[in-house]
């Protein structure tokens, strides 16, 4: 049964749902906020999950389009829903590898993930994970 929970694991967080993810214990909520961005995630050895509710930029910077927004556009597919003119609201958690990748997804910019997310307090990811 075990094996059998696991492959669906596999199967479902490669079709982008973390239902069956185990969800960090205490872990710190972090924030990323920007223009027309509120997003919320919590950081953990996977990488950085931006929980269902948070408010993504839709309008993409010029230098990200050139560079990010197809991986972008392939990576929040589906998870989405309109959030006024300028906006999308995420309708399920979506776990990115990395810090950057997760802010620079709610952004639409290129962004330093581990700088741009911050808890509460205001400390970044840098300061509460790296020193």
């Amino acid at each position: 049964m075990e094996e059998f929970f696991e492959q669906m694991k596999i199967v479902s967080s490669s079709l982008g749902y973390t239902f069956l993810e185990k969800q960090p214990q205490n872990a710190e909520l972090l924030y990323c906020i920007g223009k027309n961005t509120n997003a919320r995630g919590i950081y953990s050895d996977e990488g950085l999950t931006v929980l269902e509710g948070s408010v993504i930029n839709k309008i993409p910077s010029e230098s990200f389009i050139k560079n990010w927004n197809r991986k972008r556009e392939f990576e929040i597919r589906g998870s989405i829903s309109e959030h006024g003119k300028d906006s999308y609201i995420l309708t399920k958690n979506l776990l990115f590898s990395s810090p950057s990748a997760a802010s620079g997804a709610c952004l639409a910019r290129s962004s330093n993930g581990w700088t741009d997310w911050k808890n509460k307090e205001g400390k970044t990811l840098d300061e509460l994970k790296r020193k």
